[in-house]
């Protein structure tokens, strides 16, 4: 446990201070950029109006917008997940795999996130600081935290008495 936990606090600093390299602010930039984009096409696909500038989501209709920052992009998140998997005492098949699909369910719920805010903000203004701030980080760390539950069970869980790795 103390292993996994030294391991862990590392690789989240490292991670965490990654991201204070200001070279890496630009790549940062550049992920929210495409989430925006790949949102708005989303909302296109079904039949909704929106115009994109860089990293800002914003309705045609009554033009109501939203900007993707650091800090909901998914990346703090994700850094939490891969310091958890890649410290947790499992072959490196299943961290790979671990790694993966739980990148995978983030930044799925976080698009989810960014879009229902989106509409939210719109109809509902009063509502969206509460569920930006509270609502929907919290939901971000639960899951990730319940991903990380569900999938160290599955490790720690021996298959027909082999271990894959």
């Amino acid at each position: 446990m103390r292993r996994f936990l030294a391991f862990f606090l590392l690789l989240n600093l490292a991670g965490f201070g990654l991201l204070q390299w200001p070279a890496v602010d630009g790549v940062v930039t550049r992920f929210s950029a495409l989430l925006v984009t790949v949102g708005a096409g989303l909302i296109r696909l079904f039949g909704g109006r929106v115009a994109t500038d860089h990293t800002i989501l914003r309705s045609v209709a009554n033009g109501f917008a939203v900007q993707m920052m650091n800090g909901c992009n998914g990346i703090h998140v994700t850094i939490l997940w891969a310091a958890a998997v890649l410290s947790f005492p499992a072959g490196w098949r299943r961290k790979a795999t671990g790694l993966a699909v739980g990148m995978v369910v983030i930044h799925v719920l976080n698009m989810v996130r960014f879009l229902v805010l989106f509409y939210v903000g719109q109809s509902e203004s009063a509502w969206f600081d509460f569920l930006h701030i509270y609502a929907a980080e919290s939901l971000m760390m639960f899951v990730t935290l319940a991903l990380f539950w569900l999938w160290a069970q599955t490790v720690l869980r021996p298959a027909s008495g082999l271990n894959a790795d």
